[in-house]
């Protein structure tokens, strides 16, 4: 997920996940919350939304993170503890 969010895979990034923009909410969390909405019965069980719950609950230090191995690097500090 992080690649497609960062543009990092080669897909159009609009047809798997919707962000929302900075106006479009006034909630806690990171700057790259997905939407998650699904107008088919048959998304409703797709990787993007999927996963879009996961992703909204990480901190922002993670979604931010400057490259692939720092971002797996900060989810295994969450999983695993510290050590």
């Amino acid at each position: 997920m992080y690649k497609i969010v960062n543009s990092m895979e080669k897909t159009d990034r609009q047809d798997l996940v919707s962000l929302f923009e900075d106006g479009d909410r006034q909630t806690r969390g990171h700057c790259k919350t997905m939407k998650s909405q699904c107008l088919r019965h048959i998304k409703k069980f797709s990787f993007p939304h999927g996963t879009a719950h996961i992703w909204n609950s990480l901190n922002d230090e993670i979604v931010t993170a400057e490259s692939v191995h720092k971002f797996k690097e900060n989810v295994d500090k969450i999983r695993y503890g510290d050590g």
